[in-house]
């Protein structure tokens, strides 16, 4: 063999090597955040009463009991003091727990698996979004700042839709850019539009805001046809109206065929919507802008400090990058828009704009230069570098920490799921009929524990919707009226308890 030919080959061996070593090296962090998220989970669950209804949701697909579901849901909502939720949330969440449920039942470690392999997906996808923008140490940096932050890892122990969504919105985003955007193919030409409608349905399936992938499809499809250099022809026209046109149809058909296939009855999120007030837009805006700050907790640095700093960075990495992924800045721009009409300010409700925050904010690390010297040069990157080095070392001895926590404690976790709220929920399916209806501050929880009607209350006047009145002694007037104000509420119910332990008492209602 020549010389020459031997020259040629090592390199292209070289090249080899270095890709197979970078992708083992993502491997193991795929398995390093999957295997500390796992640890992070507990037996129990805390007493939001979002879980409840998906889990309820999922056991009327596997019963074939929606309308049911949807009935009894209806009467909690319409009969509580307020809105407490929609009467049903949209059915992609509860149909990937359904063959869980059907496995494993009321097992909330299992439940919790399907959340923990979206968010896996998720970093799979960020990895492909982001490798040809930025090296593969970038991409580890920037994905590291979402699997790390601890906004995110003690979320995980929960089971509803914002991770699944995270993956789902991030995945339609990945297609938007390498379908629309860049022309790639993956299938055809003829079935990649439907590829981009199929995951805008798919996320928009498993939570309501994902309609706003919608406008981004529009809009981005809008701006490659005008920027489009080339002569005019019935051929390409046909096949530009072909591929703009697609996505929205495919989209429209699998929502109206979801609109036949479940109960009619569901009100999503956006019906709510309606009832935020618009002397609130100012505060929800201002809320809203705020909120990310919660991404940058357990540093030794004010918070609020780091993250006014990160805007600036951010702001820098736009002005980079606006000309390529004005898309990433549109979908920022539109969630917290959402957002601030409709008044939501859990941290959960952002994680799909953190992969593209933490992008901006790598690229406008980098894009800092110093002079014309080669130190000054690579400033920018020795900045980005150092910078998540300091929050990372933080973030991962807080997960660390966290997780060890969790594994001392044997994994339980003070709730709706602890010894005395089990106590509570079995006195009451065995001192009270299907017919009876319950007054508790987690209507939604009770009924998923208890198959008892349920109803929040917390006006003394209205107690006489219920049969039987239960307070949890630790939540004060929150959702409930006030274990420590009987004289409030002594004429409405039988004075005393039927049963009373160290956090529950529960009355006869008159």
């Amino acid at each position: 063999m020549s010389t020459s030919r031997l020259e040629k080959r090592k390199p292209q061996q070289q090249t080899r090597v270095m890709k197979t070593l970078k992708i083992v090296l993502f491997l193991i962090f795929l398995f390093i955040t999957g295997f500390m998220n796992y640890l992070t989970l507990t037996e129990g669950h805390n007493w939001g009463g979002d879980f409840s209804s998906y889990i309820m949701q999922a056991k009327s697909l596997v019963h074939g009991t929606t309308k049911d579901f949807v009935k009894s849901s209806k009467f909690t909502v319409e009969n509580s003091t307020h809105p407490i939720s929609p009467i049903a949330y949209p059915w992609g969440f509860p149909m990937l727990l359904a063959p869980v449920y059907a496995l494993y039942g009321l097992n909330l470690i299992p439940l919790k698996i399907p959340g923990l392999l979206c968010f896996e997906l998720f970093l799979i996808v960020g990895f492909y979004l982001f490798r040809t923008r930025v090296s593969f140490t970038g991409v580890l940096l920037i994905l590291s700042f979402c699997a790390f932050n601890p906004a995110i890892v003690t979320y995980h122990d929960n089971i509803v839709s914002d991770i699944p969504f995270l993956f789902l919105s991030t995945f339609s985003i990945f297609l938007i850019d390498k379908i629309i955007m860049s022309d790639t193919r993956f299938i055809s030409k003829a079935a990649d539009p439907i590829l981009v409608g199929l995951s805008i349905f798919m996320a928009s399936f498993v939570r309501t805001n994902g309609i706003i992938l919608f406008p981004l499809v529009f809009i981005c499809q809008t701006i490659q046809l005008l920027t489009k250099r080339r002569r005019p022809s019935l051929h390409r026209n046909f096949w530009d109206f072909y591929a703009f046109a697609l996505p929205h149809i495919s989209f429209a058909l699998l929502y109206f065929l979801a609109w036949l296939s479940f109960p009619k009855d569901e009100i999503s999120r956006i019906t709510l919507l309606y009832e935020c007030a618009t002397s609130t837009l100012a505060e929800n805006t201002w809320q809203i802008l705020r909120l990310p700050a919660v991404f940058f907790s357990q540093l030794p640095i004010e918070r609020s400090i780091l993250y006014g700093i990160s805007c600036i960075f951010c702001i820098l990495g736009v002005r980079q990058t606006i000309k390529r992924d004005y898309h990433f800045l549109l979908y920022i721009v539109f969630t917290m828009t959402l957002y601030s009409l409709w008044g939501g300010w859990d941290i959960r409700y952002l994680f799909p704009i953190l992969p593209f925050y933490s992008y901006f904010l790598y690229k406008g690390l980098l894009s800092v230069r110093l002079g014309s010297s080669r130190f000054r040069k690579n400033f920018g990157y020795w900045l980005a570098y150092c910078s998540y080095g300091f929050v990372l070392t933080f973030f991962l001895i807080f997960s660390s920490t966290y997780a060890y926590a969790n594994i001392y404690h044997e994994k339980k976790l003070a709730g709706s799921f602890e010894p005395v709220s089990i106590e509570m929920y079995r006195l009451i399916k065995k001192y009270t009929t299907p017919d009876d209806v319950i007054i508790f501050f987690k209507p939604r929880v009770l009924r998923m524990l208890t198959d008892r009607k349920a109803l929040l209350i917390s006006e003394p006047a209205s107690l006489h919707k219920g049969d039987y009145l239960v307070l949890h002694k630790s939540f004060a007037d929150y959702d409930q009226v006030d274990p420590a104000k009987p004289e409030s509420y002594r004429n409405n119910i039988y004075e005393s308890p039927m049963y009373e332990n160290a956090k529950f008492i529960i009355y006869k209602i008159r």
